[in-house]
């Protein structure tokens, strides 16, 4: 695995009304560009790939379930003439519907780990679609894909409500993924080339253009051509790598939640739930606690967007 790959910066904030929250302030690789037609470019072509991926990952799951002789439970497209009282209604009746339709099923342990990677994959690029593409004429292709990967996440495997330091938590990604709000940072930090690690000042490399680099590893790094600890990369061989922009040393001064951040991914990744919400008649706090919860916003309908 790369040293490089998946690197985030995190943060956690507590509301004016208590709501506490984890987000994703910065995501590793390229500096999105700021504006003008080279952002819309980048944007479109970043979220048109996630996009295929959601897509092709949502096919690959189906065909899976498909192996079976039963019917997959239809989700309910919008809700904007229910009240909170029938949306919740539609929502316990899917429930039900997905419980009938798991006691059908009877796949094997390969099969099973087959469509939850599957499954997984699709919600999460089809998120990262949404967030690249929300002003794009398919932004609303990206916004059902969140919706079926969702759904079918949330019938097959659960969409679990944790409880943890007092409060309980969500990382449902269909319902955080109808926030349209993001992390915007104030920082002062260094860019420097990934290809040579000097300051974009004191370097001559163009990003985006392909230079000639000849592999070595250390402890620290892993692979200067991938960054990996273990890879096909033969020492002392050369390769082909595209240099980037990458920030260094960088310095946080403040965080705002803000409709376009630049970094499209910087997102609230998990965020609390009012238990007033999830207490009933039938279920106290104390059972909560002691219950397996799930979110059921997955099942739909959808209710629109929303910045808080």
């Amino acid at each position: 695995m790369s040293k490089r790959e998946d690197r985030e910066t995190m943060g956690e904030e507590t509301s004016d009304n208590g709501m506490r929250i984890t987000a994703q302030i910065l995501t590793y690789g390229d500096v999105p560009p700021s504006g003008g037609p080279a952002r819309s470019d980048w944007l479109e072509a970043n979220g048109l790939h996630a996009l295929r991926e959601a897509k092709e990952t949502y096919d690959n799951a189906v065909m899976v379930l498909g192996r079976e002789p039963t019917s997959l439970p239809k989700r309910e497209a919008v809700a904007e003439n229910y009240d909170e009282n029938a949306v919740r209604a539609i929502q316990l009746f899917k429930v039900e519907e997905w419980k009938r339709y798991n006691a059908r099923l009877s796949l094997g342990d390969q099969d099973l780990a087959e469509l939850h990677e599957a499954v997984m994959a699709s919600e999460k690029a089809a998120l990262a679609a949404f967030n690249y593409l929300e002003d794009h004429p398919r932004a609303e292709e990206a916004h059902a894909a969140l919706h079926d990967a969702s759904f079918l996440k949330r019938g097959l495997f659960g969409c679990q409500i944790e409880f943890e330091q007092d409060r309980f938590w969500t990382s449902c990604r269909c319902r955080l993924g109808h926030i349209r709000r993001g992390l915007s940072v104030g920082m002062i930090s260094e860019f420097v080339c990934t290809f040579c690690g000097k300051a974009i000042e004191d370097c001559e490399h163009v990003p985006g253009i392909a230079y000639e680099k000849t592999a070595s590893r250390n402890e620290e790094l892993g692979c200067t051509i991938c960054g990996a600890v273990e890879c096909h990369h033969e020492e002392g061989a050369s390769y082909s790598v595209v240099a980037t922009q990458e920030v260094k040393n960088a310095v946080l001064h403040e965080v705002s939640l803000v409709s376009r951040p630049r970094y499209p991914q910087a997102r609230i990744v998990r965020m609390t739930l009012d238990v007033d919400q999830l207490v009933t008649p039938e279920m106290s706090r104390e059972m909560l606690i002691k219950a397996d919860i799930n979110c059921d916003d997955d099942l739909g309908p959808c209710r629109g967007m929303r910045t808080a």
